[in-house]
């Protein structure tokens, strides 16, 4: 049984370590910005909606097969140049909108997954409701998009933490500063766009 358990164990770890280097590779072609980061991202998101259920997160699970359809999303919209545009920024009545609207469907999103035997229903609600929101600012070039990630990756890591997951706790970690490097990386070259 110990030898059934430890070779579980072991498989399980490599799965984690692959959805890991490929969220990795997504965020570096993401902060470049090219188009290959959602072919990482996809992949990425696939693995870790198994490896994140097996440990009852199930929003963050449903959040990564969400990843996989904003993925095909972000590649057709990246691909056709025209359409998505160069990096903009948002105005304050923008975010405050935004910032109102998730913690209310945090809220919501959190009592509903409290109900299904969610392990952190509301660390859990936070990170997927604000996530799928950042998405659509990063497939629009909102260059705040990268200033909410830094928040929602400094929370998923301590999520991580708690439910034992120290591989994407190191890539939540990661995150953070890398999310930092593209929002710096992304207002260079908005600086240097030609104004329109």
């Amino acid at each position: 049984m110990l030898e059934a358990v430890l070779k579980e164990f072991t498989a399980y770890r490599w799965f984690e370590v692959v959805a890991v280097a490929l969220a990795v590779a997504y965020i570096v072609l993401a902060a470049i910005p090219s188009i290959w980061c959602w072919s990482a991202g996809i992949l990425s998101s696939l693995i870790f909606a198994i490896v994140l259920g097996n440990v009852q997160l199930y929003l963050d699970s449903v959040l990564n097969l969400f990843y996989v359809v904003m993925g095909i999303v972000g590649w057709v919209r990246w691909h056709k140049k025209d359409t998505a545009g160069p990096i903009k920024s948002k105005g304050w009545k923008f975010h405050l909108t935004v910032l109102g609207g998730g913690a209310l469907l945090t809220l919501l999103a959190g009592m509903a997954s409290e109900k299904f035997g969610n392990a952190l229903p509301y660390w859990d609600a936070f990170t997927t409701v604000f996530s799928v929101i950042t998405t659509f600012m990063l497939i629009q070039k909102v260059v705040e998009n990268w200033l909410y990630w830094m928040v929602i990756d400094a929370v998923a890591a301590y999520v991580y933490y708690l439910k034992g997951l120290p591989f994407t706790m190191v890539l939540f970690v990661a995150y953070f500063f890398l999310a930092f490097v593209a929002w710096w990386r992304w207002n260079q070259q908005m600086k240097l766009a030609p104004q329109v």
